[in-house]
């Protein structure tokens, strides 16, 4: 049986709940039809609401603690980070012949070949975000331009948006007028009066949060959606260039955040150590070549994990870990939201 191609696409800080399948505001074409082409988890959560440890996790199918990665490298003088002894996704995938590459954002702190990448770029976070992940788009497409559509390929595209510094992505904003723009019911509703002290004090220090910047989160909001609808044209690119080499039809597709922002909810903004769904809940759709007995196609409940589920760990061939969140949410009891 011929193997199929896989993609998979990860954004940075976009909450779970921003596709334009959920969230009648946001404007997401690209991503509302591979949602409905696909499996929407609407249960999956991240394992660390911080860039490198989720990403690490990602990486590796392992939580963050068992790697000694967690929080972002440099910060506070921690030094942890992926290294060539974890085995990674990209290896597996290169074991079993396929071709790995990666476009994008890595923040991993260990070069891609190391991590099982055979051809790949780094493209560094540096305002404008927009411009950055055109820039991945564009050496994307021209990479699976001269690809040959016969070699299996695993390939990431990993975008910066919609990471701050946030920014008005012009072709987008008149989508976004700031009469639709309208900040959580808990925002409102948590005065934080409740809430621990070291909450209280983040939220006081006009960096994660202030209780009076009303306006000020709804600009913040209205340039995050327009940062999300571009971040979904890029992807619509991508998928445009596999269509024209007739891989699109062959290809497995995995599509997620790394973790999400506060965005107002509870007073609060950016990302952190928060227990918020706001953060942990991301945005997964798995689009298989053919469905998935047990899930089908469309909305699914069930809780889905992205940890515990090692490379290679679900069988001989590397899909079997691509497929490992799909396995877990098939395995998992159903959850309620705890929005």
């Amino acid at each position: 049986m011929k193997r199929p191609h896989v993609l998979f696409v990860i954004c940075d800080q976009m909450q779970g709940h921003r596709l334009g399948v959920v969230d009648p505001t946001a404007s997401t074409p690209h991503l509302d039809r591979l949602a409905a082409e696909s499996v929407r988890f609407t249960h999956q959560y991240a394992a660390n609401p911080q860039c490198v440890p989720s990403r690490a996790s990602l990486q590796t199918g392992r939580y963050p603690h068992d790697l000694g990665v967690m929080i972002i490298y440099g910060f506070h003088g921690h030094t942890a980070h992926l290294n060539p002894r974890h085995r990674t996704v990209g290896q597996v995938f290169r074991e079993h012949g396929y071709t790995t590459a990666y476009f994008g954002k890595t923040h991993f702190g260990a070069a891609l070949p190391a991590l099982g990448y055979d051809i790949g770029a780094d493209f560094p976070g540096v305002a404008p975000m927009s411009g950055v992940d055109r820039a991945i788009t564009d050496t994307t497409c021209r990479f699976l331009a001269k690809h040959d559509p016969n070699q299996p390929l695993f390939l990431t595209v990993s975008f910066q948006e919609p990471h701050p510094p946030f920014e008005f992505v012009e072709q987008f904003a008149d989508r976004y007028p700031p009469e639709r723009i309208t900040l959580p019911v808990s925002y409102y509703a948590d005065d934080l009066a409740s809430k621990p002290p070291f909450q209280q004090a983040r939220n006081r220090d006009r960096e994660h949060g202030d209780a009076t910047a009303e306006s000020s989160l709804k600009h913040e909001l209205r340039q995050y959606y327009t940062m999300i609808s571009h971040m979904d044209a890029c992807f619509g690119a991508v998928r445009a260039a596999l269509e024209a080499k007739g891989m699109w039809e062959e290809t497995v597709v995995v599509f997620t955040s790394d973790h999400g922002d506060m965005m107002g909810a509870h007073r609060m903004r950016l990302k952190g150590t928060l227990p918020y769904d706001e953060l942990f809940v991301v945005a997964p759709c798995a689009h298989p070549r053919r469905p998935v007995p047990a899930l089908g196609r469309g909305r699914s409940d069930r809780q889905c994990q992205r940890a515990g589920h090692a490379p290679g760990g679900g069988g001989d061939h590397p899909t079997s870990h691509v497929r490992g969140w799909v396995i877990a949410a098939r395995d998992a009891p159903h959850a309620s939201s705890r929005r």
